[in-house]
Order: structure tokens, then C-alpha cells, then sequence
């Protein structure tokens, strides 16, 4: 859809411009020019059209340097700040993570058409210590990865992701969460510990048992205190 169609189709909305920090020069003549006047030209036409569009550019670059830079029209740059909204990272923001986590998977089960029950919350610890440099197109795109592996009815478990972020998880793993304690700690190791325990032996009660140096009763009455699926 080129530029004028987009604004046509907005007409009386909103449009979302994303990564509107590299849009052309000549693009940028273009958007100034919309803002400013209100019109747009369809392409091969000779007549103007009025449009009531409300504008929202999104980018992770610092525009106010990159005008001052010259990388990107000042003018502009001012039309677009009317109303800016500075959204920290997502490094910088942890504790959005679970709400995160909660609205991905609905869509990425529209996405692969399948029913996934859940998160693991081992998952949610292991998400909180990735330092997350690509924000949330990275945590999108590893949830979409979860939901494709995981098995229809399943909840995504910690294995289900990217070895990036797994293996960040295994060297952070003695760290406590803020406002964790000890014995929390602990029964999150457990956890962790006995479900890579129960995927390497296929759910065999008697083999994990021994694969774990404890009794079979013993092992499922923790597997039940901590709420462990498979």
C-alpha cells in the first residue's frame, strides 16, 4: 500500500508509522507535507484530498539527535513531537514481562491454530534475567518459537526457547529474584532440576526417581507440592 492509499484508508483513524526513524529523505518531504496540510495526492492523480488523520510514529532511534545530525528532517522531527511518549526498555521495565507473556501466546495461538494451557513460571524467571536487546520483537518472536515447539494442550516450558536465552538462564540461575527468598529460591531450583529430569527420562516415575537418588513417593509428592507439569 503506498503512502497516499495508507493516509486515504486512515482517513478519520489513526495510523501507526513504525520505525518511522528510517523512512527516506524523500518520504519524509512527503509525510511533512500530509501533516502540514492535511492533503494527500493519489498517485497519477492531479487533485489534492483532504484527510483527517491522527499520526503515531514509532522508533527506537533518538530522532532529536539524528535531526540534529542531519539524518532526518528537524522539521519534521518537531511536526512528530507534539505529544512524545519515551517507553523505557524492556530491560528497564521486568515486571511487564508476565503481562507480556499473558497477551503473546493468545495471538501466537491464532497464529499456529493450537491450544496451549499456559506458561511455566520457570519461564517467567528465566525471561526476567535476559537483558533483552532487542526489546519486544525478540520476546515476541521467542514466544512464537515456544508455541510452534510446544505440544497442542501443553504449557510452554523453559525448553521451548532459543538456546540464547537458555543458557543466559543457567548462568543466572543462583540469583534471587527481587523480594525472593530462600526457600522460594530453592523450590525454584527444584523445579527446574526436576523438570529437565522428567523430559530426559519421558516422564518414567521409577527412572526419575532414580535418576534423582529419591524414593518414587517421595519424588511425586514434590512433583505435586510444586505443582510440576509435564
Amino acid at each position: 500500500m503506498t503512502g497516499s492509499n495508507s493516509a486515504e484508508a486512515a482517513d478519520g483513524g489513526t495510523i501507526l508509522l513504525d520505525e518511522i526513524g528510517e523512512m527516506s529523505k524523500d518520504a519524509q518531504i512527503y509525510l511533512l507535507r500530509v501533516l502540514q496540510e492535511q492533503t494527500i495526492k493519489r498517485v497519477g492523480a492531479t487533485t489534492l484530498r483532504q484527510v483527517d488523520v491522527r499520526v503515531i510514529a514509532v522508533t527506537n532511534e533518538d530522532l532529536e539527535q539524528e535531526a540534529q545530525n542531519n539524518h532526518f528532517r528537524e522539521d519534521l522531527f518537531f511536526r512528530l513531537s507534539v505529544f512524545p511518549i519515551h517507553l523505557p526498555p524492556l530491560r528497564e521495565r521486568i515486571g511487564d514481562i508476565s503481562m507480556i507473556l499473558d497477551h503473546f501466546p493468545a495471538n501466537a495461538r491464532d497464529r499456529f491454530d493450537r491450544t496451549i494451557d499456559g506458561v511455566d513460571e520457570t519461564v517467567l524467571h528465566m525471561m526476567k534475567r535476559y537483558p533483552w536487546p532487542v526489546n519486544i520483537r525478540a520476546l515476541e518472536n521467542e514466544v512464537f518459537r515456544a508455541v510452534a515447539l510446544a505440544e497442542d494442550g501443553s504449557i510452554i516450558q523453559r525448553h521451548h526457547f532459543s538456546p540464547r536465552i537458555t543458557e543466559d538462564h543457567r548462568r543466572g540461575f543462583t540469583e534471587l529474584d527481587e523480594e525472593e527468598h530462600y526457600t522460594d529460591a530453592l523450590n525454584r531450583f527444584r523445579k527446574h532440576l526436576i523438570s529437565h529430569v522428567l523430559r530426559q527420562c519421558n516422564g518414567n516415575r521409577s527412572k526419575d526417581a532414580r535418576r534423582l537418588g529419591m524414593h518414587r513417593p517421595n519424588l511425586i509428592a514434590l512433583i505435586n507440592r510444586l505443582k510440576i507439569k509435564e
